[in-house]
Protein backbone atom coordinates (compact mmCIF):
# COMPACT_ATOMS: atom_id res chain seq x y z
CA UNK A 1 0.00 0.00 0.00
CA UNK A 2 2.99 2.30 -0.83
CA UNK A 3 4.13 2.75 2.94
CA UNK A 4 0.89 3.81 3.95
CA UNK A 5 -0.28 2.25 7.38
CA UNK A 6 -3.38 0.27 7.05
CA UNK A 7 -6.29 -1.90 9.07
CA UNK A 8 -4.59 -5.01 10.69
CA UNK A 9 -5.71 -7.78 8.60
CA UNK A 10 -6.90 -5.93 5.87
CA UNK A 11 -5.83 -3.94 2.50
CA UNK A 12 -7.43 -1.01 3.95
CA UNK A 13 -5.49 2.43 4.91
CA UNK A 14 -6.03 4.75 7.58
CA UNK A 15 -6.25 7.61 5.64
CA UNK A 16 -9.35 5.89 3.31
CA UNK A 17 -11.10 5.30 6.29
CA UNK A 18 -10.75 9.16 7.52
CA UNK A 19 -12.06 9.91 4.20
CA UNK A 20 -14.59 7.80 5.16
CA UNK A 21 -15.24 9.74 8.51
CA UNK A 22 -14.93 12.83 6.91
CA UNK A 23 -16.89 12.81 3.77
CA UNK A 24 -20.02 11.79 6.36
CA UNK A 25 -20.02 8.18 6.58
CA UNK A 26 -20.84 7.36 10.08
CA UNK A 27 -19.14 3.75 11.83
CA UNK A 28 -22.17 1.79 10.86
CA UNK A 29 -22.24 2.21 7.12
CA UNK A 30 -18.64 1.34 7.32
CA UNK A 31 -19.05 -1.79 9.21
CA UNK A 32 -21.82 -2.42 7.27
CA UNK A 33 -20.04 -2.10 3.49
CA UNK A 34 -16.34 -3.75 4.86
CA UNK A 35 -17.18 -6.81 6.83
CA UNK A 36 -13.34 -7.83 7.71
CA UNK A 37 -13.39 -4.22 10.11
CA UNK A 38 -14.57 -4.17 14.13
CA UNK A 39 -15.49 -1.08 15.78
CA UNK A 40 -12.45 -1.18 17.59
CA UNK A 41 -10.42 -0.79 13.90
CA UNK A 42 -11.88 2.42 13.44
Amino acid sequence: MTSKPVIKGTRLTVQFIIGLLASCATVDDILSEYSALETEDI
